[in-house]
């Protein structure tokens, strides 16, 4: 059985535009109690406010999972022996303003791999964070903005 935890999330909110997030997760093949160890292969896709956000499109990244071109919608982590675990690192700069809930979803798959798959059971496989991009870190320079002399207005 495949869990998934949420470790942290760095910077932990309130960022300028521009300024990446960074997610630890932990996935961990916890015992079934079936007395049979079971291998598992372990995969994490990324949804941000309801919309996947393909592994292969680029906005997020990680040097601790690969991308299956198979399977571009998620990260192929690695295989996990029972009781084993892996500590993925996941970076996504994040292009929206205000407030985003972002959900990260493991599966798993029962090894050596079988055709049709097997998939494995599952718990605590969804974990979700939210971030906040603040405007009002915006910054303007000369060059964005004109002042009317008479009213001293910004435009």
């Amino acid at each position: 059985e495949l869990a998934l935890t949420l470790i942290s999330q760095q910077p932990a909110n309130n960022v300028p535009p521009g300024q990446p997030f960074t997610y630890t997760i932990r996935a961990t093949n916890v015992d079934d109690g079936d007395g049979i160890p079971e291998s598992i292969g372990v995969g994490i896709d990324v949804s941000v406010n309801g919309s996947l956000i393909r592994a292969d499109s680029g906005n997020l990244t990680t040097n601790d999972c690969r991308i299956d071109p198979n399977f571009p919608f998620a990260f192929a982590c690695n295989d996990l022996p029972e009781g084993g675990s892996q500590t993925i690192q996941l970076t996504w700069l994040n292009p929206f303003l205000g407030d985003s809930t972002v959900v990260f979803r493991g599966t798993c798959q029962i090894l050596p791999a079988q055709d049709p798959p097997v998939l494995c059971p599952t718990f605590g496989t969804i974990v979700a964070t939210s971030t906040t991009v603040d405007t009002s870190f915006l910054q303007f320079s000369s060059a964005d903005f004109v002042v009317n002399e008479d009213s001293q207005a910004a435009f």
